[in-house]
């Protein structure tokens, strides 16, 4: 006898569009795979903005003392690398919401105004 198959918790159901969408299971359970493999940037997917790190204030530390400084330049450095690794996940959330859109979901998106440029942005904002 064969067991039934469990349901995929974190599955993310293909978005349908019209009047008897699924958008709030299908945003809930996007956010939740997003935040999983993005971290921060997915949580673009409730909020509807990427929040971008926020660098350090100079006038925080005295960079006259070298414990000071070498915390600095460690903010410094922790900043520029979320930025990196925000700006490589970007194309790959992007492909990921694409990837759950429905064909006539994502004939919508593309009536967009600006879809030529966030398709060629790769931008998932």
């Amino acid at each position: 006898m064969q067991e039934p198959k469990k349901k995929d918790p974190d599955g993310v159901p293909i978005l349908k569009y019209g009047p008897n969408n699924n958008f709030m299971r299908f945003q809930e359970a996007l956010s939740k795979k997003a935040l999983e493999e993005y971290g921060m940037l997915g949580k673009l997917i409730l909020k509807g903005i990427i929040e971008d790190p926020v660098e350090s204030d100079k006038a925080g530390f005295d960079l006259k003392d070298k414990y000071d400084k070498v915390a600095y330049l460690e903010e410094l450095k922790l900043y520029r690398k979320l930025k990196s690794e925000q700006k490589e996940k970007k194309p790959k959330l992007y492909a990921t919401i694409l990837k759950y859109l429905s064909e006539e979901s994502l004939e919508a998106v593309r009536k967009a105004n600006d879809w030529d440029k966030v398709e060629e942005d790769v931008n998932p904002e």
